[in-house]
């Protein structure tokens, strides 16, 4: 038995060299390019080369100027995705540098996290302008150089202080005898910040802001004498190590 036709719609029909066809009618060379081409096409196969399925099968290389409007709008987009993946890689940095301090926390931790909260916002801010530039066009060269240089930072903090107090010499603890002053206790978004004022042994230092657990906050009080242990750390970063009663 012979298949029955396929009726198609009139806008799904094959081209067709007859003389009745529209395509004659309307642009009678039309006809022509197309056989000269499905000819050319049979005898030597395509000119150029496409890209597979995953690039949706587009020329590869294209060697077809876009128009300007078309190229500025790629590249913004391009840029902005990749604004974002290296502001996420700067965001997850800055959890870690906080994360990390607790580890082997310096003397000076405080003062660490406010150079670091500075450094964090100008960050954040060269990134909106950056944003807001690339939307409108603008010069972008100079800015997105200088934000470059902030990505790493917090990993380079972070792993500066990890290594000065993993790498340090447990036999090179010094103690200092000194007396508890005052406590602090301060409660975050991410954690509760807790410290011991103790009388400061540093020349210039009259006082030093000791970051300390619950078991030792809850430990000790204003008035006692306590000893502080400290590690000189295997870069010159001195810190706490611990805190004992005399």
């Amino acid at each position: 038995m012979r298949p029955a036709p396929i009726s198609l719609p009139k806008h799904c029909r094959p081209t067709s060299a007859g003389s009745g066809n529209t395509l004659n009618t309307a642009k009678p060379h039309a006809a022509g390019r197309l056989l000269a081409a499905l000819a050319s096409l049979r005898a030597d196969g395509p000119v150029w080369t496409y890209a597979g399925a995953a690039a949706g099968y587009v020329p590869d290389p294209d060697p077809r100027a876009l128009p300007d409007w078309l190229t500025s709008a790629a590249a913004e987009l391009v840029f902005r995705r990749r604004l974002v993946n290296r502001t996420a890689v700067f965001l997850v940095g800055s959890l870690a540098f906080p994360y990390v301090s607790q580890m082997y926390p310096p003397l000076d931790l405080d003062l660490m996290l406010v150079f670091f909260g500075l450094l964090f916002f100008v960050a954040l801010t060269l990134a909106i302008v950056l944003d807001r530039r690339a939307r409108n066009r603008q010069e972008l060269e100079i800015l997105k150089r200088i934000y470059s240089g902030f990505i790493p930072l917090p990993w380079l903090l972070a792993a500066a202080l990890f290594l000065n107090g993993r790498l340090d010499n447990p036999k090179s603890i010094v103690y200092h005898p000194t007396t508890v002053e005052n406590r602090f206790y301060q409660r975050g978004l991410l954690r509760v910040s807790r410290r011991l004022f103790v009388d400061g042994w540093r020349a210039g230092q009259k006082i030093e802001r000791l970051p300390v657990d619950a078991d030792d906050f809850d430990r000790f009080q204003d008035g006692d004498a306590v000893v502080v242990g400290v590690e000189p750390g295997v870069i010159g970063i001195p810190w706490y190590y611990g805190i004992y009663r005399r």
